[in-house]
């Protein structure tokens, strides 16, 4: 009674994996006293926070300047920098003016608390 041998097939990850969405959101969990909870999705960049209506993010918070921050990636990293504002940016109780952002940061800007949530690393730019 001889066994018989079954051929193996080597699938590349596109074959098995094809069908599924591996893209990663990066985002910031927002509570302000102002504004209540929210949330800033991170895909499209730079993301620009202030006052100013023109900016991505509009936070219309007294503390907060017309331009105040910018996030964006970098290769595989996020940055938040200020963009010379009055009352600066607090990360993780430490007033910076640029930095890596790290999964589960938080960042304080006027009266909002911002709560990084880095999934993965940043996106590549094509």
């Amino acid at each position: 009674m001889g066994r018989e041998r079954k051929q193996t097939q080597m699938l590349d990850r596109d074959q098995v994996f094809g069908h599924l969405d591996f893209s990663l959101r990066s985002y910031f969990e927002c509570n302000s006293k102002v504004l209540g909870r929210f949330t800033i999705d991170l895909n499209e960049e730079p993301v620009t926070i202030g006052r100013n209506k023109k900016c991505s993010v509009v936070l219309d918070d007294e503390s907060i300047s017309w331009e105040h921050a910018q996030v964006f990636c970098d290769g595989e990293e996020y940055y938040i920098e200020d963009l010379g504002s009055t009352n600066g940016i607090r990360l993780n109780n430490v007033k910076i003016v640029k930095s890596v952002l790290h999964h589960l940061d938080h960042v304080r800007i006027g009266e909002t608390e911002l709560v990084f949530m880095g999934n993965g690393v940043g996106h590549r730019r094509s």
